[in-house]
């Protein structure tokens, strides 16, 4: 009769696939500093749970390698369309259409990566990006861990996937990502180190299960104390919650220390939902255009800016050739539905004098965002004083041919391969206007007399879509602004 302590304990098996699993399950949770809300989580959890399904069966089963390549490529697809275009399927197969959708929403994806910063809405080309890198990542991680019997190489994929969201994500959720990720590794650490003691047979005990299970008590104590010491000790420890060293996010309008989307990201989409909805109101003794910030860079794609916001409180410094000359405007803006980091203000603040809701400013833009604690001004009441420009005319004639080097490097250059065709049409426009002024003027009454607004045209801003406004000569504010500004 064999004795029941030669046989082979599953447990440290067992405990390895299900920590593994926690891993990956680990880097979805962290998933959430990429996104608005948590309507993504549900498809996520799919592909890593159906992923590591396949991987465990086949490896069990010890399917063959070529075979068990094409259950995972198989598997990706199949998951894939029933989760994310399941109408597009026929009999539960992915199809033309299916294809189709799926190359549309990643080139999407790839399109708005350029534009959204987090937290980013929930696109189906993110989806479908972001469980295909965990679907890789966990059959990457089944064959390091279990054929390749190595602990570092499983958690590689998961651990790149988990910087990217860190380095990428908002500041939300930092703790709950970080304490669940580094428990998750902690505890399949343990459990994979046991199941290696055990298959090598390090272990000189009475019981053969003696040691490994020595070893999964152990590391379930360590991820414990882990989540306990990052959960109360982390938030206490000194510098948390402060401004950071290095100031390296600079995406879209929202600056150095808060991302964000672009404001002309999903414009066509609110302008063609017509509603009676009050964004904000505005008190004020001058009429005055209410702006929210400026874009100053164009990379073929996306028109952008990048600024470094300091709290904002009494005086707003500026970073123009001084004060204007212009009216003062006062206002006080209450802001219900704008549904944006935004706080509008007419053109160009000097003072705050008062704030429901703390404010930051980048005096390079001349933009006012809320704090990086609030998700958007909705809400938010202050009172701003602005001194409104005078632009003489005979003084804008009078400027001369060339800019500073600061200036034309900061905001006159155009991406290598601008189209050809817009630099002609600008220069013919504009060839018989004397001062850049006049050329200016030129081409503005050019885009006015000729061109027609319409909200039946594709959005965009890019090369591709300056050249087809140019050729259509028909589109709505995004184009007009975007190629204008350009040209």
């Amino acid at each position: 009769m064999t004795d029941p302590h030669d046989r082979p304990d599953r447990l440290p098996l067992a405990a390895s696939e299900v920590a593994l699993l926690g891993v990956h399950l680990a880097v979805v949770v962290g998933f959430a500093r990429l996104y608005e809300g948590w309507s993504f989580l549900g498809d996520l959890v799919a592909f890593t749970l159906a992923a590591h399904l396949l991987a465990t069966v086949t490896r069990r089963r010890r399917v063959p390698a070529p075979i068990t390549v094409a259950v995972a490529l198989g598997g990706a697809a199949l998951v894939g369309t029933w989760l994310l275009f399941p109408d597009s399927s026929r009999f539960g197969l992915p199809t033309a259409q299916t294809w189709d959708l799926a190359r549309e929403a990643l080139r999407e994806a790839r399109t708005r990566f350029e534009e959204v910063a987090a937290p980013a809405p929930v696109l189906p080309g993110f989806q479908l990006a972001s469980g295909l890198a965990l679907w890789w990542a966990v059959w990457f991680g089944d064959w390091a861990a279990f054929r390749l019997r190595a602990t570092a190489e499983a958690v590689a994929p998961a651990s790149v996937l988990f910087v990217f969201g860190a380095l990428l994500g908002s500041g939300d959720h930092q703790l709950l990502a970080a304490t669940t990720f580094a428990a998750a590794v902690v505890a399949f650490v343990a459990a994979h180190r046991a199941l290696r003691a055990q298959v090598d047979q390090h272990w000189l005990a009475p019981s053969p299960a003696a040691g490994p299970r020595a070893v999964l008590r152990a590391g379930a104590g360590l991820a414990v104390v882990g989540v306990v010491a990052g959960v109360l000790v982390g938030p206490r420890l000194p510098g948390t919650g402060e401004e950071p060293l290095v100031q390296w996010r600079d995406r879209s309008g929202a600056g150095g220390d808060r991302t964000t989307v672009s404001p002309i990201v999903d414009l066509r989409k609110r302008l063609v939902d017509q509603s009676d909805t009050e964004l904000f109101t505005v008190r004020t003794n001058e009429r005055a255009y209410q702006r929210l910030t400026a874009l100053d860079r164009f990379d073929g794609q996306l028109w952008s800016s990048g600024g470094q916001f300091s709290p904002a409180d009494g005086r707003l410094p500026a970073e123009g050739p001084g004060a204007g000359t212009g009216p003062r405007i006062t206002q006080e803006i209450e802001i219900e539905a704008l549904s944006a980091i935004w706080a509008p203000v007419a053109f160009e603040a000097r003072s705050l004098e008062d704030s429901s809701s703390d404010l930051r400013w980048d005096p390079a833009s001349s933009t006012l965002i809320v704090d990086r604690s609030e998700p958007t001004s909705d809400g938010l009441s202050y009172r701003v004083v602005s001194q409104a420009p005078a632009t003489a005319v005979a003084a804008l004639e009078a400027a001369g041919t060339r800019d500073p080097p600061e200036i034309s490097q900061r905001y006159e250059q155009l991406p290598a391969g601008f189209p050809e065709v817009a630099t002609r049409t600008a220069r013919e426009v504009t060839a018989t206007a004397g001062s850049r002024y006049a050329k200016a003027v030129a081409l503005q009454d050019w885009f006015r007399e000729t061109f027609r607004y319409s909200l039946d045209v594709p959005p965009g801003h890019g090369d591709d879509a300056l050249v087809a406004f140019l050729a259509s000569k028909e589109g709505y504010c995004e184009q007009f602004a975007g190629t204008y500004a350009a040209m």
